[in-house]
């Protein structure tokens, strides 16, 4: 048996194999056959530890022109009362944490409490 059918594939080779396969899609057919139930991982649930791998390769890989596009995207659109909502807490804790920063020692109760 030759070393190519063990497994062992020249940089060549998967240099080669890559550019043959950029662009195709997949049909209907394929990815109906790939989806739900026919898939190998239907309903096995992940560990924390691959979530946490996941997680970890998934962070930071946002391009700078993949973010400008997002934001073009976004602009002008109307936001939904619950992202308006959450908004505007987020912005109120910052502006009681910044005031809370710079209060006076009698102040903090007043003011950082709640009360």
């Amino acid at each position: 048996m030759s070393e190519a059918t063990k497994g062992n594939i020249s940089e060549e080779t998967k240099r080669k194999l890559s550019e043959a396969k950029k662009g195709r899609k997949h049909s209907d057919e394929a990815k109906r056959k790939m989806s739900g139930e026919n898939n190998h991982q239907y309903g096995k649930p992940l560990t924390e530890e691959t979530k946490r791998k996941i997680s970890e390769a998934t962070k930071g890989n946002i391009s700078d022109e993949t973010k400008r596009k997002m934001s073009e995207a976004k602009k002008g659109r109307k936001q939904s009362l619950s992202i308006q909502l959450q908004s505007l807490q987020r912005e109120r804790k910052i502006k009681l944490a910044w005031q809370c920063r710079d209060a006076t020692r009698s102040d903090l109760t007043d003011r950082c409490t709640g009360s």
